[in-house]
């Protein structure tokens, strides 16, 4: 499962899995029944950004930009964990779940 907000600028979400999961959750999911397809421009968008993390548009931006992540991300945990704030999740995720410390003005 995951998202195409954050990740790809964009909207909406997948789920990956065997067919038979696949096909228990659009006939049981009330989400599948009740709401409509993505519009074309956000497929567009997440096509258009998935070609450039892969490389597809000739360039190494992708690879450059997933790098450059994964440093602000090493960065960022570190100074949260530095500021006294107890930081959860997997190390290498871009997203930092973290707990607010009890002296919290001290930050104001």
């Amino acid at each position: 499962m995951g998202t195409f907000t954050k990740s790809f600028g964009s909207a909406g979400g997948y789920i990956a899995g065997k067919k038979s999961l696949i096909d228990y959750i659009r006939v049981h999911s009330h989400y599948a029944c009740y709401s409509s397809s993505m519009l074309a421009p956000i497929v567009y968008q997440i096509i258009s950004a998935l070609n450039i993390i892969m490389g597809r548009d000739g360039t190494d931006n992708g690879q450059k930009r997933i790098q450059q992540l994964a440093r602000n991300v090493h960065y960022f945990r570190r100074q949260r964990i530095d500021m006294g704030f107890v930081v959860y999740g997997n190390k290498d995720s871009a997203v930092v779940p973290s707990y607010q410390p009890r002296n919290f003005e001290k930050w104001m």
